[in-house]
C-alpha cells in the first residue's frame, strides 16, 4: 500500500534480487493495483536494473493499466540476466 505520494513516480518498490532470482532464469512478475480516488489514471510497472559494474540504471516498462479505479493485475515475464 503506497500513501503520501508527492511525485507521479513515487511507488511501491521491491528488491527482486533479495527474493532469490538467479541469472538466466525467467520469472513471472505481477502486482494487483488500484488508484484510491475519483479519477482513473495509468499505472506503470517498471523495472530498474543496474548490473554490478554499471554506474547508471536502466528502466524497462513491463506492463501498464488504465482501468485503475478497480483492482487490475499488471504482469509480465522477465528473464534476469544480470550478475
Amino acid at each position: 500500500f503506497v500513501t503520501g505520494r508527492t511525485q507521479t513516480w513515487n511507488s511501491a518498490q521491491y528488491d527482486l534480487t533479495t527474493s532469490g532470482m538467479q541469472p538466466g532464469n525467467t520469472y513471472e512478475i505481477s502486482a494487483w493495483v488500484k488508484i484510491d480516488g475519483d479519477a482513473s489514471d495509468v499505472i506503470r510497472m517498471t523495472l530498474e536494473s543496474r548490473p554490478a559494474a554499471a554506474q547508471n540504471s536502466t528502466y524497462t516498462l513491463l506492463d501498464d493499466a488504465s482501468d485503475t479505479l478497480n483492482w487490475v493485475k499488471v504482469s509480465t515475464q522477465y528473464t534476469f540476466n544480470h550478475t
